[in-house]
């Protein structure tokens, strides 16, 4: 029996920001949550992305992710796209603003995303733009049937800064 995912949505406030930085730098954030949707990447663009990635793949093997082991590189192939991937953006870097942000990833048995969902994400505009940009960019999955993830968009300075001077040494 599937088990049902409930989709949390929550805004969350920029706490971790220091007083001197908000005074400073203006964060943009979102008027509503239907702004939010409008930037998380629907069927119709997905579609368009499955048109342009026909060739790309996450990794050069399927996967049968029914096996424990297949499944963990699975969803580390994901998680290492993703952060190699991701663009801090340039205001939040500076004024050391952090969040999550969490959507769940609907793909078919072909491997290509066909529905986001969020289920965790922040109020500022730049960080779910990021994670939608990522999102539209995906190769396809290595698997061969259908199914959900749930991946993490980390918005951490030190983490980010790691693998960036990873990068570089690549």
């Amino acid at each position: 029996m599937k088990s049902r995912l409930f989709i949390l949505v929550c805004v969350l406030n920029a706490c971790s920001m220091s007083n001197s930085n908000k005074d400073s730098i203006k964060l943009v954030e979102m008027d509503s949550i239907e702004e939010a949707f409008s930037i998380i990447p629907d069927s119709v663009e997905l579609a368009e992305n499955k048109k342009n990635n026909v060739g790309m793949i996450l990794c050069d093997s399927i996967l049968d992710i029914s096996q424990e082991k297949n499944l963990r590189l699975f969803i580390s192939l994901v998680c290492n796209y993703v952060n190699k991937q991701l663009i801090y953006p340039e205001t939040e870097y500076k004024s050391k603003f952090e969040e999550e942000v969490i959507m769940a990833l609907y793909y078919d048995s072909s491997g290509f995303v066909y529905k986001v969902e969020p289920i965790w994400f922040t109020r500022n505009k730049a960080f779910l733009t990021e994670a939608s940009r990522i999102i539209k960019s995906m190769p396809r999955f290595p698997v061969n049937r259908s199914g959900v993830i749930g991946v993490p968009f980390v918005f951490d300075i030190q983490r980010y800064d790691s693998i960036q001077l990873k990068k570089t040494f690549q």
